[in-house]
């Protein structure tokens, strides 16, 4: 009998990309918990380090909240990588968020997501739906008013309202694929961060706004 036939099978940290042993729920080397199992059913190796778990809508508009609305720029790129793996796609995440900032080919890129979204969704039976154009109207309304004086620009804060949305449909989605993605009970280590140092802008920024000098 070969030794080899009797070791367990090495995979992979899906947060930092450190070897474990197959089935552990918690990483021994970042301490990150990552579900039921290290490699989800019906997905490759690859796909489930990209898609460790399922983010909650409310923890996606903490983060947005915590960051004025910059976690959503992340969201896309995570969206558009996840999908782009998961369907195997010819894109390019990162490519595809800086095509945001463009004029005209930023809200085509926004609105295809959105679309995309709904259809996999549709497809699949999931009973949540929206429609894109109205997501995409008001996503880019509601990311106006961030230029209005102060301290009416505090309600751009409620851009991430239709991405919420947008997100919802896509846990749905996921769940359908991946019967045993586990949701996400906590924040990661790194949104930790990023949900200190939004704090500590968002407490300078309100004492400015509302504290008189």
């Amino acid at each position: 009998m070969d030794q080899n036939e009797n070791q367990p099978v090495i995979e992979k940290c899906p947060f930092c990309s450190e070897k474990i042993a197959p089935g552990m729920t918690k990483c021994t080397h970042c301490g990150e918990e990552f579900g039921a199992h290290s490699i989800k059913p019906g997905l490759s190796k690859e796909v489930a380090q990209i898609i460790p778990d399922l983010q909650p809508a409310w923890h996606f508009a903490v983060l947005s909240a915590a960051t004025l609305g910059l976690y959503e720029i992340y969201w896309f790129y995570r969206n558009w990588r996840q999908l782009g793996a998961y369907k195997e796609l010819d894109i390019l995440p990162g490519w595809r968020t800086a095509g945001l900032f463009v004029p005209i080919y930023g809200q085509y890129l926004a609105y295809d997501l959105f679309r995309n979204i709904r259809d996999l969704a549709k497809a699949l039976g999931v009973d949540k739906s929206y429609s894109p154009g109205l997501i995409l109207f008001g996503w880019l309304t509601l990311i106006a008013l961030w230029f209005l004086p102060h301290p009416l620009w505090f309600f751009g804060l409620l851009s991430v309202w239709p991405l919420v949305a947008v997100h919802k449909v896509l846990n749905s989605y996921w769940q359908k694929t991946q019967p045993g993605l586990a949701e996400k009970l906590e924040f990661a280590r790194e949104e930790k961060f990023l949900l200190l140092l939004g704090g500590i802008l968002l407490f300078f920024v309100f004492s400015k706004v509302f504290v008189p000098e």
